[in-house]
Order: C-alpha cells, then structure tokens, then sequence
C-alpha cells in the first residue's frame, strides 16, 4: 500500500481522532441531556421531525471504560484525541456543579497525558443540559452567559492538562439543523430563528474566548466550523443555483463572514427565498479582545453536488460520471478540502482539520482511498502555505450518528467495537491512515537524530 507523502507537514503535526461524549456513552450516561429527553419522548420526536429518535443506549460505555479506550488510542498510534465534555454531566441541574464528573475527565486527561497523548478538548458538541434547553437555551440571548459560566467551570479544572480547546463544535451545523431543517433538537424550521441562534453560539463562543483567555493566556482557544459548500450540477439551472446559494449561505457562509469581518448578515426575502429573516450577527459589546480566535478547526467531509430533476422533491444530492455516492448521500469528495482550507486561509489563523472521514468506513478500499487522498490534498495545501497544525480521523469507532442513529450504511470508525468481547477492531482500509502517522514519525526521529548528530 501506498503511504501519502507527508515531507512538508511540521514535526509537531497532531495525527488525532476525534469522538463526542454522547456519540459514545448515550443517553444511558447523559440522562439528564436535552437529546434524552427526546430519546425518550418518542411522541414528541415523532411529532416534530416525523420519526422517533433511535436509541443511543450506552453507545460504546465509554463512560466506564476510560483505561479500555485509551490504550486502543495508543495502539492506534495517533498523538492527540479530540473528545467533548458532557455538559448535562457537568451541570445537570443550574448552578449545580457535579464534582465527579469532573474528576471524570480529569482522569481521562491524566491517562492520556501519560501516554503522549495530547487531548484536545471540546466544552460544546451539540448537546444541552434539559435545564438549559427548557429555558429555550441559545434562542435566547440571556442565556448566554449560563454557557460562559459552565466555561470557566471546566476550564478552571482541566486547564492545566491541555493547551488545546474547542469552545463550540459547529455552530453552523447547530443552528441549521436544528432550527430550519427541523432534524435535530428541538425540531424547528424557522428560518429567522436559525440566523438568532447561530447569532447567540458565535456570541457565545467569543465572550467565552475573552474569559477563557483571561484565566489562562497562554491556553490556544479555537472554534470548530463545518465548511460545507453545496455545488450544482449544471451551471445554468436557477433552481440548482437557489438551493445550493441559500443553503451554503445559511450553513457556512455567515460563520466565514463573521470571522472574516466580525459581521455577518441574514436578510430574507431575497431574490429567491421567500422566507422571511432579518438578523445581523456581530461581536457581543462586552468583547474586547484582538483576534476571535486562536485557531479554526475545519470540518470537511464533502462538497455536495445538487441536481434538478422531475423528481419530489425537485432536486437530489447527486455526483458526476466517475464520482462515488456516500451512505450519507453526498459524494466521496476528499480533494474538496483544498477548496475548504483555502477559504479558511482568510481568516489568518492557523487551522486544525478536527474532523475528516468517509462514512463508507466499513469499505476497506473506500477508507484507504479517503486517507490517501485527503492527506495528499492536506499535503499539497500545506506546500502551499496553509498553517495547518493536526488533523483528527472521525471517528475513533463506529457510533450513534444523531439523527441518523445506528444507521448501518453510515459508519465512520477507523474501528468497530465488539459487543460481546467488550473490544475494538481496527478496520481493513484503516492502516492507510495509521501508516502515515508511523511514517511521519519515523521521518520527525530521522531528521532530530540528523540535527542531534
């Protein structure tokens, strides 16, 4: 097998994987968590979104099995795990600080620091205490500062274990998914409000920012995107060109603008929309801080190509001759990193890709190719001088994928766990990505035995 040339990436480049708390210990460990609660409210889930939630049950039960899971990061070889914290663990009820949990993570820290493993930790992945969710936590601007508080909390804690943080993963995703394709809690689609609450994460993110840096100046405190840009197939179809503009301008173009120029827009009608919105984002009064962020994270997976048909509905998620449909349905595209890495370029901070991976994981050449590939393009846009840092493979293992559940054509691990043996099994395909971890090494222990000589 081929191992993708990584001569330009730097010695101290992080070769991570990254996984969220609830993904891999369920509803079983996050009772008191909003997803849960619609976990169990099957009425109600069904009611909002068509169909129940599937049950994440205990996930992997990571929760107990902190030593289990560490030693099979270090058997993957990889130098840093990006992991969220619970907040519904930490808080689950306001103002009510549960100490174990974060002795928890402590430990968590602790084993991986010992094992020259970096963690890399995110403080919001999509989920939110049930306390926060029913005081209608981030459409309300007020609410903000309960995030901010549970911040410091965590941070005051582990801020000594790690260097690297993640105030919140995708606000874009977050807002988007839950507030106007109605698929994640609490199940709306109300275009206005999406734009009020990707206003409130980002104004969450930077008052958290402000105060995480003012505890720890030296911490390096990062945001993480989803950069998900929908093409069209023609370039003369109106239809293709509506959907795929509006779409990539509510999912990733106004948290590209906000970072760009501390200002974004959402203002509809416009030209093609009809929906009615009207929200400027921009930094909260009380920010006073130079830069909005230490450094982006990058999340790609895809850059999803739209077709008008005679089809209901009027337009599919397709790929053109040669290309490759997913099992998420969108097209295996890892080359469209560049274009991601390119755009986040002009933010002018160095990047982390936090998360990358191909949901056709249990296709052993589909996952090889996938590692390849998107570690030649990260290659090349480093050639280029894109300052990137690390990457992280999602996900360590198969998991509960939100909305989708334990969707058998969706599986994303480099690993599968084993139920009955209470063990991981490292995929075939994998070892395309794990051999170019080893071969970095090796070089960065070459060149330092070269200087030290």
């Amino acid at each position: 097998m081929s191992i993708p040339s990584t001569s330009g990436f730097h010695k101290d480049f992080e070769w991570g994987t990254a996984t969220s708390e609830y993904q891999i210990s369920g509803a079983d460990h996050c009772p008191d968590s909003d997803w849960a609660w619609y976990e169990n409210n099957p009425q109600v889930t069904e009611t909002r979104r068509g169909t129940p939630l599937e049950k994440s049950s205990n996930g992997i039960d990571h929760w107990n099995h902190l030593d289990r899971d560490v030693s099979f990061l270090k058997q993957l070889g990889v130098t840093s795990y990006r992991f969220s914290i619970e907040w519904s663990k930490v808080e689950p009820r306001k103002g009510q600080y549960n100490q174990d949990a974060i002795d928890h993570y402590k430990s968590l820290c602790d084993k991986l620091n010992q094992n020259g493993i970096k963690p890399m930790i995110t403080l919001h992945h999509f989920t939110n205490p049930q306390w926060f969710a029913a005081q209608d936590g981030f459409e309300r601007e007020e609410n903000i500062q309960s995030f901010v508080s549970f911040c410091e909390h965590v941070f005051r804690q582990l801020g000594d274990k790690t260097d690297l943080w993640v105030t919140i993963n995708e606000p874009g995703v977050y807002a988007f998914m839950g507030y106007l394709l109605g698929k994640h809690p609490p199940f709306r689609a109300n275009v206005h409000m999406t734009g009020v609450v990707l206003s409130n994460l980002l104004k969450a993110h930077c008052l958290a920012y402000q105060s995480l840096k003012a505890i720890r100046p030296e911490a390096q405190i990062g945001i993480v995107h989803s950069v998900l840009k929908f093409k069209t197939f023609t370039s003369w179809n109106p239809l293709e060109k509506a959907v795929a503009g509006n779409l990539t301008y509510i999912a990733n173009d106004l948290v590209m603008n906000f970072f760009r120029n501390r200002r974004a827009e959402l203002k509809m009608p416009n030209r093609v929309t009809p929906f009615l919105a009207n929200v400027t984002i921009a930094v909260p009064t009380k920010f006073s801080a130079e830069k909005l962020t230490d450094w982006f994270g990058i999340n790609y997976y895809s850059r999803p190509l739209l077709k008008a048909g005679f089809t209901w509905p009027p337009i599919e998620s397709t790929c053109r001759e040669g290309e490759q449909m997913t099992g998420y349905e969108y097209r295996f595209d890892p080359e469209g990193i560049e274009e991601a890495i390119d755009d986040v370029k002009q933010i002018g901070v160095p990047m982390y890709i936090t998360e990358t991976g191909t949901p056709d994981s249990d296709k052993p050449d589909r996952l090889a190719s996938f590692a390849r590939r998107i570690i030649t393009s990260i290659g090349r846009s480093i050639d280029k001088g894109a300052d990137i840092r690390g990457m992280y493979w999602w996900s360590m293992v198969d998991n509960w994928e939100w909305a989708e559940g334990y969707n058998q054509h969706i599986k994303f691990g480099l690993a599968r766990y084993l139920k009955a043996s209470n063990s991981f099994e490292i995929k075939q395909g994998a070892e395309a990505y794990l051999q170019a971890i080893k071969a970095h090494k090796a070089r960065v222990n070459e060149d330092d035995e070269v200087l030290a000589g």
